[in-house]
């Protein structure tokens, strides 16, 4: 789902620019026999449901794997990337602001702080709403290496997926604490079985990777692979790479280089890879009005790229099926096809009141509605919020009563829905406040989500209890 906080998230973004150098772009290592050169896109706007015309220059989509991933001792290393292909259908994961954690249909996977600098990986089973440490040794206390639900550090992104039979923890790593924390403050994966147990690392990233997350990086994954971006950073330039971890054999591969112009992945359809672009959104000189983001069509098997549509930046959506659905700046419902890059549908949308569609964030597409959130300033108080849902069918719009007070940063906060099953929604109903202090004596704050597992005819009625699930211990 494509979640953006517009000001914010170009803010960060040139800010990430400017410290690592990225006006330049280090060069891709071919493989000996490169593919061929896919269909580039465009710098600029598209018409509304034209596909942009083609650019030869403007992309470098070569399969490769850059110097920098060599692997190290005890990793499986690389796979061969022009020999990758997808396991199965292609479907998008979470990748918002709100949004913690991972899930199959089974449960939901995330990580806890701990106050003495460690870690706790959780599983919340939806069977029961209990929340639980991922670990079945009786008499566990958690607190170290013995147990499989303790991680020695949380720094960078954490997250846990589960893909098939396997969960694939992905720990996106932070070089800055590297004097403290030594190998631990580096990227790596490891993978594990369901259940946590048989947890082994698969691969290292040197010091200069890291795993991309907002407003850059998305995840995906087919049934067997894991796909996201990683981020290599040298004095003169900064390189941002798609990247596949084959579950079953923990083979890493790294697949193509991507543009700099906030690259995303967003999904796929069928067995194709669904990425989304916006060309000049680091350079602060341009109106967030004026800028497009470009929704590409990415083929794993011939290594070609197809730009489908492009669309306001300030715009929220997400992948529906074949589909993509956007949610205008002017109060649009728009609907494009996957498949052929066109315009099929559009109809106007009555916002609730006070809902400002030019300051919008995107919450989700679930059960078959678009979610988003605005905050309407006020010179004589607090902002205030306004939650609401759009039915991708009939464009009606209804303002959810589901929020809570936040710790970080205070005021109301939307209800965010972390997954889903057949009849529920889990909903982030709350915040805990953990201060972990690390080796070295500094602490950092973390603000772990309360859930809370409801109907979701009560959600959408507006009459849900958002009662928090059972802390774990």
């Amino acid at each position: 789902l494509m979640n953006h906080s517009h000001v914010l998230g170009r803010l960060t973004l040139a800010l990430c620019l400017l410290l690592t150098g990225c006006g330049q772009r280090a060069a891709a290592v071919p493989t000996p026999t490169p593919a061929a050169s896919a269909t580039a896109s465009p710098p600029g706007a598209a018409p509304a449901g034209d596909a942009p015309e083609a650019e030869a220059s403007s992309l470098n989509w070569l399969p490769y794997a850059p110097s920098e991933f060599a692997a190290v001792a005890g990793a499986e290393g690389l796979g061969d990337a022009a020999a990758f292909a997808p396991a199965g259908d292609i479907c998008p994961l979470p990748d918002q602001a709100g949004v913690e954690g991972q899930a199959n249909g089974e449960g939901f996977y995330r990580f806890i702080a701990r106050e003495d600098g460690a870690a706790n990986l959780c599983y919340l089973d939806f069977s029961s709403a209990q929340e639980v440490m991922l670990c079945s040794q009786p008499n566990c206390a958690h607190a170290d290496e013995s147990c499989p639900a303790w991680f020695p550090s949380l720094v960078g992104v954490n997250q846990a997926f589960p893909v098939g039979d396997a969960l694939i923890i992905l720990h996106g790593g932070n070089p800055s604490y590297a004097s403290s924390l030594g190998e631990e403050a580096l990227a790596r994966i490891e993978v594990a079985n369901l259940d946590g147990s048989g947890r082994r690392q698969v691969f290292r990233f040197p010091a200069n990777v890291q795993v991309t997350t907002l407003p850059r990086g998305g995840y995906a994954q087919d049934g067997e692979n894991l796909y996201f971006v990683a981020t290599t950073t040298t004095a003169a330039s900064t390189t941002r790479t798609l990247c596949a971890l084959h579950a079953p054999s923990g083979t890493l591969y790294a697949l193509y280089d991507l543009p700099e112009a906030e690259e995303k992945i967003l999904g796929g359809v069928g067995t194709k890879l669904v990425l989304s672009y916006s060309p000049g959104a680091y350079d602060l000189s341009n109106s967030a009005a004026d800028l497009q983001t470009v929704v590409a069509c990415l083929d794993l098997s011939n290594h070609t790229l197809a730009a489908l549509f492009s669309y306001p930046y300030v715009s929220v959506g997400g992948i529906a099926g074949e589909d993509f659905v956007v949610l205008t700046s002017e109060g649009t419902l728009c609907r494009y096809s996957l498949v052929t890059g066109k315009l099929t549908g559009e109809m106007p949308v009555a916002l609730p009141a006070g809902f400002d569609p030019q300051n919008m964030h995107g919450n989700g597409l679930f059960d078959g509605k678009l979610l988003a959130h605005s905050f309407a300033v006020s010179s004589d108080g607090p902002s205030a919020l306004h939650y609401c849902a759009v039915d991708l069918q009939t464009g009606a719009a209804q303002e959810l009563d589901a929020t809570y007070e936040g710790v970080w940063g205070g005021g109301r906060q939307p209800a965010t829905i972390a997954a889903e099953t057949a009849d529920a929604l889990l909903i982030a109903c709350g915040q805990r406040a953990v201060e972990s202090t690390l080796p070295s004596g500094e602490r950092i704050g973390y603000y772990p989500f309360q859930y809370a597992l409801v109907p979701k005819t009560d959600f959408w009625q507006n009459r849900a209890a958002l009662t928090p699930i059972e802390w774990p211990n």
